[in-house]
């Protein structure tokens, strides 16, 4: 079977999707409370017999939430922004969102929210936190539904991106320069050890859910780019991510076709025919690999400097062997 995958760049958009197989997204909600508390701290008479003297209370220093209770948070908003999209609720959705951003903004997710009402939920649901900083939650919310039949595996998902902040009524979606701020400091930096600089100042590769976190969802065999890298020669370090979501481990993985294109048209910028892993490596069953594509310089179809990394595609056919 031959697959196309694309990968497209990082937004600060909560309609964030890349394109995998089909697409969508939803869900519903409880409300959340945020309790804040207060302690005070009071100096006792010494022992001469001296008039009481107190402190005033202390501020407490403010305790960033754990990753358990951002995750909790993440998905009580979001099915509460599916929720209400659900009912036509309007009046209510523009709550969730801070007064500063757009408004076009916010109809444009009110639409998408109430669409996939009408279209239906995905059956299972994943939220992976990029960062927390004190009052403010940057979630990856990860939809996707398998389906087994016949000797037919179908895996559609979609995803988007939280950018949540704390303010006097409650937690908002929010771009503001404090979300903005937190997302250059605390998460490109995670990046960049990650990817590599180049790649995330280029485009990074989507934010991909899968990516990021290195979890497996798909029923299938699925290959990703994982990460490019500009080598001094003028040629790219390529790593691909195979991931088995089959029962069984997998090995002799030989590619039909390899092929890694770039730009709205997708380009081809190298094309690798019969190229084959390792005959031993084993790609055991609900795990991602890592795999570094060799090639040579002389390969590339363009200049390497034409490439443009924020939004790359990988086409496949390949075949393997079960392991038993």
């Amino acid at each position: 079977m031959k697959k196309a995958i694309i990968i497209t760049a990082l937004s600060f958009t909560l309609l964030f999707t890349i394109g995998c197989s089909d697409e969508s997204s939803s869900q519903e909600l409880d409300e959340v409370e945020v309790v804040e508390t207060e302690e005070s701290s009071e100096d006792e008479a010494d022992e001469a017999g001296e008039n009481e003297e107190s402190t005033e209370a202390s501020e407490p220093e403010e305790e960033l939430l754990s990753e358990s209770d951002a995750v909790a948070l993440s998905e009580a908003f979001f099915l509460e922004l599916v929720e209400t999209a659900g009912d036509d609720n309007y009046e209510h959705f523009r709550t969730l969102y801070a007064d500063s951003m757009e408004e076009e903004v916010v109809q444009q997710d009110f639409d998408f929210f109430k669409a996939k009402n009408e279209e239906g939920l995905r059956e299972n649901l994943d939220i992976g936190i990029l960062f927390v900083i004190e009052d403010v939650i940057a979630a990856s919310i990860f939809e996707y539904t398998n389906i087994n039949a016949e000797n037919r595996r179908n895996h559609t998902a979609t995803e988007a991106k939280l950018y949540m902040e704390l303010f006097e009524d409650g937690w908002k979606f929010s771009t503001s320069e404090k979300v903005q701020n937190a997302y250059n400091d605390s998460f490109i930096p995670l990046l960049n050890d990650k990817y590599g600089e180049d790649y995330v100042a280029e485009g990074f590769v989507s934010g991909n859910h899968a990516i990021i976190f290195e979890r497996v969802f798909t029923n299938d065999i699925d290959v990703q780019i994982y990460r490019v890298k500009r080598n001094d020669d003028g040629a790219f370090s390529i790593d691909i991510a195979i991931s088995n979501g089959l029962d069984n481990d997998v090995f002799d993985v030989r590619f039909n076709e390899l092929t890694f294109n770039y730009g709205f048209e997708q380009i081809p910028f190298l094309t690798l025919e019969n190229y084959e892993l390792d005959t031993n490596h084993i790609i055991y069953s609900k795990d991602m690999s890592i795999v570094t594509v060799e090639y040579d310089a002389s390969d590339l179809l363009v200049p390497a400097d034409q490439v443009d990394f924020s939004r790359l595609g990988i086409e496949q056919s390949m075949k393997y062997t079960n392991r038993d």
